[in-house]
């Protein structure tokens, strides 16, 4: 077959490189000291270009975007909230999917509740024409379609909503006070106390964010009655935290985006910094007062809320999937449900530290 890999992706590798690489871009932003710098960025991104294009070469574009590559991981679980997906019609997956090497929707996940073969780009490449479908559906609702993704997936998804939270956390003033109180035992350490600090938080709070959604997923299958097992919860309800996840990086990067975002404006007349100024926007200072911090804190509320009701929707719907009456599905989402509101609290609580202090 035309592209075909030049090494076999091992299945025991799933998608623990993309959790690795993940991991050290969110050591690059929250510790490395050049993280700012455009000279040191230029090499981390040259470099990961590189591995990019060596793994699609050896392992094959598809299977590598889908497993090693943090971004497009992470994309891909973002985008399960859009309301748009390719799929592949029920009836013309079934060679396609055979031949798949990527690990797709339709045959990776046993059990799984989905029509047809749902946003997997390399069944959407090799199928026909005719039964290629490129549709509309309400937002969120890739989220609750029913695969039980690999454990490699759930911890990616977890270190991905911890460390965006722990990048949050790290300006506050609780961050301040344990930074304090882990000197005295870090400094002697060789090396810089506070990266040393920082390195064992962005490793640190992940681990955290896992026991405590494990354990409540162990508190959902007891009271499933034992329909959902803890496992099949575990790697079921991931999906029902994006939302969350999603709101919180709105409320948390819209200042940024909306003020430091503005110095594209004269980048654009003067991209290498060489005195141009091709389009007359060389000369303009970015406005900062463009929001205030009532807007702000608006958008945070309403996001983090909206984010919080569509989470528990999506939850409830995957719960009523699994058990065999709406009773059950209840109950056994009380834990959830205390663990939404908990990231909830906290993340609105995270936002307001800059307004209050």
């Amino acid at each position: 077959m035309k592209g075909s890999p030049k090494i076999r992706w091992p299945s025991w590798l799933d998608a623990w490189p993309a959790l690795v690489g993940f991991f050290f871009f969110a050591w690059i932003e929250n510790v490395f000291p050049g993280g700012s710098r455009p000279y040191s960025l230029a090499w981390v991104i040259v470099t990961y270009s590189l591995i990019t294009w060596i793994g699609m070469f050896l392992f094959g574009k598809y299977v590598w975007l889908k497993r090693g590559d943090p971004f497009s991981v992470l994309f891909a679980l973002f985008a399960r909230f859009s309301p748009t997906e390719v799929r592949v019609a029920k009836g013309g997956n079934k060679n396609v999917c055979v031949i798949c090497i990527s690990g797709c929707s339709a045959n990776a996940y046993e059990k799984s509740d989905l029509q047809g073969c749902v946003d997997c780009y390399e069944c959407w490449e090799l199928a026909d024409d005719a039964h290629k479908e490129f549709s509309i559906r309400p937002w969120a609702v890739g989220l609750s379609r029913g695969e039980r993704v690999s454990p490699a997936v759930v911890a990616f998804h977890i270190t991905a909503l911890a460390s965006v939270t722990f990048d949050g956390f790290s300006e506050t003033p609780g961050w301040v006070a344990i930074q304090t109180l882990l000197w005295p035992f870090v400094d002697p350490i060789p090396g810089s106390a506070i990266q040393t600090i920082e390195s064992l938080g962005i490793l640190l709070v992940p681990l955290l964010f896992a026991s405590v959604y494990i354990l409540l997923c162990g508190r959902v299958s007891r009271l499933s009655g034992g329909e959902m097992p803890q496992g099949e919860v575990i790697r079921s309800f991931a999906f029902s935290l994006v939302p969350i996840a999603l709101a919180y990086n709105l409320s948390h990067y819209l200042s940024f985006i909306l003020i430091s975002g503005q110095q594209i404006i004269p980048l654009v007349s003067d991209p290498l910094g060489t005195g141009l100024n091709i389009l007359g926007t060389a000369e303009y200072v970015p406005n900062i007062g463009i929001i205030d911090a009532r807007f702000a804190w608006i958008v945070s509320v309403t996001s983090l809320v909206a984010g919080h009701i569509v989470s528990v929707y999506v939850a409830h719907t995957i719960s009523l999937r699994r058990t065999s009456n709406h009773i059950k599905a209840v109950k056994s989402q009380y834990p959830m449900l205390a663990l939404m509101v908990f990231y909830t609290a906290i993340s609105l609580w995270i936002v307001a530290q800059p307004l209050v202090n």
